[in-house]
């Protein structure tokens, strides 16, 4: 009990106090990053992937804005050495003093830090090459759930402190980093377990679909290198082909250590995506990312059924559509035109302010009536326009100025028509339409030419 008072004493006297949010530079904070080394043998539980790891203080970070340059890599969980070496014009303009300068490193031991230099150890320290660069959020608000990250994250960075004076031997680096790692790599931890679930059970679905002939192509490509194999373990012994596969292993590291030592110049950049290439590899593994898994078949079925069915409705309605218009309606003609309609989103150096519009229209009688589409006449609804062949109507040629609008490929299929409008008092009216092809144009010009024939009958 008298402990737990002690510690409600230490909590309000904290709480009391007046705390100021401390700049980016004095974080005692840090980045770390591992380098791992992924080979056949440490890829089981009992071999360790991490080489080393490169701890950089957030402070330094803040203080530079971007860091660009070599670090050196310390065993994994020591952080007493944390140099940066910057890349220098002299090392940059000699070759030979930049491999010098990238391959050995002197750094002084800590344990035989004295007052004399010529005592100091020296050591070959591996490097890595860093780009960092700090970016403040600025106006940027935070959501709910970066809010109580970072309430829990300073709520342990407070206990750390506190439990840093009480023990010096706890580093405040080393807690503070284990902190952020554990409040933050729950979430990341998690999301990691689904990807790789999911990746097992998608290489699952594409190891059968690759045998059922999903793919007729790729599976029977598949079965043909499994008979030339099976062939192959028929003439060559079994002991032969273990063997050349083993030492492939161990000659392809020692030609690339051959090369890596013939190499006499030291490339200043960082390492590109493309330097690791191989093209063969990425064929190999793009022939079976396209195998579809189970549910790429159920997506693609999906879509598919909603587009036969629309296919269904489509063919329906037109069926519809054809019986209304010859039996309700008994139009001489029906279907789809393009009009000539102003377009206010032309741009004034265009040589002209209009352009063409898709309509359905169909001749009924003496009549030329046209919607928007088809929909609206299958949904009953009121048309666009309408234009009536009495008096002086039918048939219109093309003037100069509107050839020289057109283009050449419109010219052939472009059909001009006037009559009256519908409204009392009509006044004549001009319609420039396009047919989609001359056998079109044909079958509207005769229906239009019978229409204006009928009135004076």
């Amino acid at each position: 009990d008298e402990n737990e008072d002690d510690e409600e004493e230490d909590h309000g006297n904290l709480s009391s106090k007046n705390v100021e949010v401390l700049p980016w530079i004095a974080s005692k904070g840090a980045i770390t990053i591992e380098i791992r080394f992924v080979d056949v043998l440490n890829k089981l539980p009992i071999f360790d992937q991490v080489l080393g790891q490169v701890v950089i203080p957030i402070s330094k970070i803040a203080e530079e804005g971007e860091l660009d340059g070599w670090f050196n890599v310390v065993e994994k969980g020591d952080i007493s050495r944390i140099v940066h070496l910057e890349r220098s014009e002299d090392h940059k303009k000699d070759d030979a003093e930049g491999a010098s300068f990238l391959s050995r490193f002197t750094t002084p031991d800590a344990d035989t830090k004295d007052d004399s230099d010529q005592n100091e150890t020296k050591e070959t320290i591996p490097l890595v090459y860093l780009r960092l660069k700090i970016t403040n959020p600025g106006s940027l608000s935070p959501n709910e759930i970066e809010r109580e990250t970072s309430i829990v994250v300073a709520e342990h960075f407070i206990a750390c402190f506190q439990k840093t004076n009480e023990d010096n031997s706890i580093g405040f680096l080393g807690s503070s980093i284990s902190t952020f790692n554990t409040v933050t790599g729950v979430r990341g931890n998690v999301e990691d377990l689904q990807n790789q679930l999911g990746a097992v059970l998608d290489m699952l679905d594409i190891f059968c679909n690759a045998f059922n002939f999903t793919c007729p192509d790729k599976s029977g490509l598949i079965l043909f290198f499994l008979a030339t194999l099976w062939c192959l373990l028929i003439l060559v012994p079994t002991r032969y082909i273990v063997l050349i596969t083993g030492m492939g292993q161990y000659i392809s590291t020692f030609l690339v250590s051959i090369r890596k030592a013939d190499v006499k110049e030291v490339i200043d950049k960082a390492p590109t995506e493309t330097d690791d290439y191989d093209p063969y590899l990425t064929r190999i593994a793009n022939f079976f990312a396209g195998i579809p898994t189970n549910e790429d078949l159920r997506r693609y079925y999906f879509w598919e059924t909603i587009n036969v069915g629309e296919r269904e409705r489509e063919v329906l309605a037109k069926k519809k559509r054809v019986a209304r218009l010859t039996k309700l309606w008994k139009a001489q003609w029906f279907g789809r035109l393009e009009i000539k309609a102003l377009d206010s989103l032309m741009s004034s150096n265009s040589k002209r302010h209009w352009d063409w519009r898709y309509i359905f229209a169909i001749i009924q009688g003496h009549r030329f009536i046209w919607w928007n589409s088809e929909k609206e006449f299958d949904l009953g609804e009121s048309p666009a326009g309408q234009i009536y062949f009495a008096g002086h109507s039918g048939l219109a040629t093309m003037s100069p100025l509107e050839m020289r609008e057109l283009k050449k490929d419109e010219i052939p299929f472009v059909v001009n028509i006037f009559g009256r409008t519908a409204a009392s008092g009509g006044h004549q009216t001009k319609l420039s339409l396009l047919a989609p092809d001359y056998q079109v144009k044909e079958k509207f010009e005769a229906a239009v030419t019978n229409a204006f024939e009928e009135k004076y009958e």
